[in-house]
Order: structure tokens, then sequence, then C-alpha cells
């Protein structure tokens, strides 16, 4: 509730330093292969951006001099893939 409430106060972070605190737990659940020396385990996170991008920009991919689909130039028949599995 605390980021809501940060939210709703509607400050502008324009040239603020932004800083999160992340806080998590570990749990771990003992089996008999920890004992009598438990092996490494380990733990972690990671950031994932969201909405950073209003489209995916590895899709830039020039148009077809044809003016074909991409999924038209890869279209192919049950017969030319039994062909060239029967040839390898």
């Amino acid at each position: 509730s605390a980021l809501s409430a940060y939210a709703k106060a509607n400050r502008p972070v324009d040239g603020e330093d932004i800083v999160v605190w992340h806080t998590f737990g570990l749990t771990h659940f003992p089996r008999v292969e920890d004992w009598p020396v438990m092996p490494v385990d380990y733990a972690g996170f990671g950031f994932r951006p969201d909405g950073f991008f209003d489209r995916n920009p590895t899709l830039d991919v020039p148009e077809d001099p044809n003016g074909k689909e991409f999924s038209e130039n890869f279209q192919t028949s049950n017969s030319d893939i039994k062909t060239t599995i029967n040839s390898q």
C-alpha cells in the first residue's frame, strides 16, 4: 500500500533518483540429500522493463518488395517437407 499511496500523490519524478527497497524471504525445504552437508542454494532477482517501448523493436523488418506478407514467404506444402526429409 505504500507504493499506491505514493502514486496517488502524483509527484514529478523527472531529475529525481528513484530508489526501490526490494525485500524478500527465502524458505529452505530440507531434503535427504542435504544431510550431512547442504549443497549450494542460489537466490536472486532481476528487473524487467514493462511498457518501455510502444511496440516490439525487434519486429522492425523491412517490407517484402513483392508486397507479400511475412507468412506468405514461408508457406510450403506437406509434400515439400516429406521430399526434403526423404532426400536426406
